[in-house]
């Protein structure tokens, strides 16, 4: 299925006032790829964030790389106001950088690229603005996240509503083909707890991250079938801390040749 990326403008826009209050795991996974960059990334280094978000990235920077020069680039209009505050940053579809051949020394990317229709084209374009030797860290969404959300979901017998996402042998094989060198891919799970099944889909809701396909479900499935999936995750998933969310996580470590 491809992904309508005016819908994924229009869902960050949307979240974008009230992201970072409900956005916890995304910022300490953030933290953890920024701890990758700083071992890959030279001293002097001018940096693009895609998918620069509320500029959390270039919040953290100041405190421990002072000598980066961050320039983000989002799709969504309202994620940039708000990282405006923080940096400069360019309205754009990381599929279509505008930016001059080699611009950057190093490129910057957490929790992006699953939301992106042509996935190739965006690490393509990523190659292309940055210098040769120049760096990359990405993080993204894989295939085992929300699994036990998507696994209620098709045994209520309800269309999936969350966007099903390639695994890191994908975003590997893409690198490659686009012409990176890669350093290093690593998959790491993460289970948070949630006490109901509905603190979950408003959590989805809040921070923008709802179905992008274009074939998605125009109407609201039916409650009796909405009730059978609350029983079914309840039913299959129940854990003394409550009900388990899985966030399946891809880092990428690339180097243009």
């Amino acid at each position: 299925m491809s992904i309508e990326h005016r819908r994924v403008a229009e869902d960050f826009d949307r979240a974008a006032e009230h992201y970072d209050t409900h956005a916890a795991l995304q910022s300490e996974l953030l933290l953890r790829a920024l701890m990758y960059a700083g071992r890959y990334f030279p001293h002097q280094s001018r940096v693009l964030d895609v998918g620069c978000g509320t500029g959390q990235f270039a919040k953290e920077v100041k405190k421990c790389h002072a000598n980066w020069q961050i320039h983000g680039v989002d799709l969504a209009h309202g994620m940039a106001k708000i990282a405006r505050q923080h940096v400069p940053v360019t309205v754009a579809d990381v599929t279509s950088l505008p930016f001059a051949a080699e611009a950057f020394d190093s490129v910057f990317s957490a929790l992006c690229l699953q939301w992106v229709g042509d996935k190739k084209r965006a690490l393509a374009e990523t190659l292309r603005v940055i210098r040769p030797g120049g760096r990359a860290v990405m993080t993204c969404f894989g295939a085992d996240t929300l699994k036990e959300l998507r696994d209620a979901m098709i045994k209520a017998g309800m269309p999936e509503s969350i966007l099903a996402m390639p695994g890191m042998r994908f975003y590997t094989a893409a690198a490659r083909e686009a012409g990176w060198h890669v350093l290093a891919a690593q998959k790491s799970l993460t289970t948070e707890y949630v006490a109901k099944v509905e603190d979950l889909m408003l959590k989805i809701k809040r921070i923008g991250a709802g179905n992008k396909n274009e074939s998605r479900a125009r109407h609201l499935s039916g409650l009796r079938r909405f009730g059978k999936m609350i029983t079914t995750y309840e039913g299959l998933y129940a854990h003394p801390f409550g009900l388990p969310v899985t966030w399946d996580v891809v880092t990428l470590v690339l180097e243009k040749p």
